[in-house]
């Protein structure tokens, strides 16, 4: 019986261009949110106007001291008021104004926004309409037909783009992972530089150290001069507590209002909740990268073969293994997924394989699937299994003897 010849449902379109808009952005967004977070509002008074988008400004400190620097202006005559943004850490270096950093960013920012975001909204909805219409029925190749390559088939390659998606999903991860990351040493930069600028500076000794271990973050008890009483105070240190013994001498920043709020000598201070989400972030960068490239790889070698080989119908026994799915085929072949991705088992049956299998709990399953037909492509040592030559796609190696 030949297949339905009414045309396919229009394919929901790519979206790795509109996530690498997105991503685009957030990179671009990550070094502005970086000077926002670790700068502060202050009121600058223009001095002089050179060319009437810049000019030299004068503004003070919270302990009075007055700083004279560049700035972008907007035509501002001598004299007049100008908000900027200071770094805390450096207040003798160029500042800028909030009213430069909101065109910059919707000038590069904006129209990557808007481009990527309509794009997901539209493959959205193309992809739930795609749902409605119901699930698709396998890859039937009419008698006499010569057949073709597997990716040419509508829902295969539905399913190579999902995979894809997976890819950028990773990276668009490690793209939040680094803005996220970036913001937060901005929070960090921002309250060690107010507490150095605008906080109280007093001579301290250091009373007791705990060493930075698995079991311990790092830290040290400090006494020091605090309105006339003398005050003993744990400080977080990190991996700068092995530096430091009982007895040394040090220099205590605080801030009078809350003594508790207080760092060391050069030791950066961090608000305590900021190091738990710095640290998963820094997870993040690191192996959201890594994870990509590994995912990547292998949607590209599944690609590979789909698009030289046909789909072929078999029948084999699926078990889940540790971290892997395995494909036994009528010939007693096993194929070992290359990772462990999921796949539909509605009917199993108790069973133990021909063999005790190493990758398997005490050499075999307590369950094994039933003997399922599905659809493969195979060349050489790898093969792409599949329910119905859509999601999922299980590429897998061929085990050796």
């Amino acid at each position: 019986m030949l297949p339905s010849t009414a045309p396919p449902p229009r394919p929901p379109g790519r979206t790795w261009w509109a996530i690498g808009c997105l991503a685009l952005a957030g990179l671009w967004s990550a070094p502005l949110l970086f000077a926002v977070l670790s700068s502060h509002l202050a009121t600058a008074t223009v001095e002089r106007d050179h060319d009437g988008w810049s000019c030299t400004v004068s503004w003070s400190d919270p302990a009075g001291t007055a700083h004279r620097v560049a700035s972008d202006c907007f035509g501002e005559p001598p004299g007049s008021a100008l908000p900027v943004l200071v770094d805390w850490t450096a207040p003798e270096a160029a500042v800028t104004t909030p009213a430069w950093l909101a065109p910059g960013w919707t000038a590069v920012a904006g129209p990557l926004v808007v481009a990527g975001g309509l794009r997901l909204w539209l493959v959205a909805r193309r992809r739930a309409r795609l749902r409605v219409a119901g699930p698709p029925v396998g890859p039937l190749v009419p008698p006499g037909v010569p057949a073709a390559p597997a990716r040419t088939l509508d829902r295969t390659e539905t399913a190579l783009r999902r995979a894809f998606r997976s890819v950028w999903a990773s990276t668009a991860l490690g793209v939040v992972c680094a803005i996220v990351f970036l913001g937060l040493i901005g929070v960090m930069t921002r309250a060690d530089g107010e507490l150095r600028l605008a906080g109280a500076r007093a001579e301290g000794t250091v009373v007791q150290v705990e060493p930075d271990s698995r079991s311990s973050h790092g830290g040290a008890l400090v006494e020091f001069d605090l309105a006339g009483e003398d005050v003993v105070r744990p400080v977080d240190l990190g991996a700068h507590a092995d530096g430091y013994e009982a007895g040394d001498p040090v220099v205590v920043w605080y801030d009078p209002a809350d003594p508790s709020r207080l760092t060391i000598d050069d030791v950066v201070y961090e608000p305590p909740w900021t190091t738990w989400p710095a640290v998963v972030a820094v997870v993040g960068v690191l192996f959201a990268p890594a994870l990509a490239v590994w995912t990547l790889s292998g949607v590209w070698r599944a690609d590979r073969l789909l698009s030289r080989g046909s789909w072929q119908p078999v029948r084999v026994h699926v078990t889940a293994g540790r971290g892997a799915l395995l494909f036994r085929t009528p010939d007693g072949t096993v194929w070992r997924s290359t990772r462990g991705p999921w796949w539909p088992t509605p009917d199993t049956e108790p069973g133990e394989p021909p063999d005790p299998d190493p990758d398997l709990p005490d050499g075999g399953p307590a369950t094994l699937a039933g003997d399922q037909p599905v659809w493969w492509v195979t060349g050489g040592r790898a093969a792409v299994f599949s329910r119905d030559g859509g999601h999922p796609l299980v590429l897998a190696r061929r085990r050796r003897a």
